[in-house]
């Protein structure tokens, strides 16, 4: 009798990884800092508004999922060649949502995230999807909102 064989995957880690948005994942790095050097507060969303840009929407991504997941999130310095568990799997859930494969990101979501927090999770990875396709920065919504109000009131 012959025993059958094992498959054989590959070994190297670098084989089997998907490929990586590193311009997204270094954003997302930088954020993650901001944040926990930040004050807690509430993540409440600031991209509801069509073009609210990607650092809102990412930022709001990135503060959430701590929140949505009920732990602590590893996020590694800018720069660092490794990707955690925790950065891939935000990392898959805006490449699903840019792909508007929802059974994707019904997978990513209903193991980690609460059930209430399941759609806003998504929401989210939606709306940096959309504003990185469409090119949307949205660094400094304030500063565009003084100068609007500065130009409305020199018109006056």
């Amino acid at each position: 009798m012959i025993a059958p064989q094992a498959p054989s995957f590959p070994t190297d880690r670098t084989a089997r990884a998907a490929p990586v948005d590193r311009a997204l994942l270094a954003r997302m790095r930088r954020i993650a800092c901001s944040c926990r050097a930040g004050a807690r507060v509430d993540a409440s969303c600031n991209c509801t508004a069509p073009g609210a840009g990607m650092k809102p929407c990412l930022a709001s991504l990135v503060a959430t999922a701590p929140q949505v997941t009920g732990r602590h999130l590893t996020f590694y310095r800018p720069g660092e060649a490794d990707v955690s568990f925790d950065e891939a799997w935000l990392l898959a859930l805006v490449e699903a949502a840019a792909r508007g494969d929802g059974d994707s990101l019904r997978f990513l979501t209903i193991r980690h995230v609460a059930p209430p927090a399941r759609a806003r999770i998504a929401f989210l990875a939606r709306r940096v999807a959309e504003a990185r396709a469409e090119g949307i920065e949205g660094d400094d919504t304030r500063a565009q909102e003084h100068k609007t109000a500065d130009a409305r009131t020199a018109l006056t």
